[in-house]
């Protein structure tokens, strides 16, 4: 892949964490306590499926994208 293509999967990486999260917080005012640990356990084991077999093997072929991501999260935040 080249560092475009990785610069690509990073962002929709971190879209698609974004709206899970977003999904969460929704789900947390709108069911009950049972069904949001059952969706928080899910979501959790997603995103950590997105970083681990998605966003890593990116920062591996382009450390630098790592170290762009980390700059933008530590000036604003979170990854914009």
């Amino acid at each position: 892949m080249d560092k475009e293509v990785a610069n690509h999967v990073v962002e929709v990486g971190f879209r698609t964490m974004r709206e899970l999260t977003d999904l969460l917080h929704f789900l947390k005012e709108h069911v009950d306590s049972a069904e949001y640990e059952t969706y928080r356990k899910g979501i959790s084991a997603v995103a950590g499926d997105i970083a681990i077999d998605i966003l890593n093997p990116a920062y591996t072929a382009f450390p630098e994208l790592e170290k762009k991501v980390e700059e933008k999260i530590t000036r604003y935040g979170k990854q914009i």
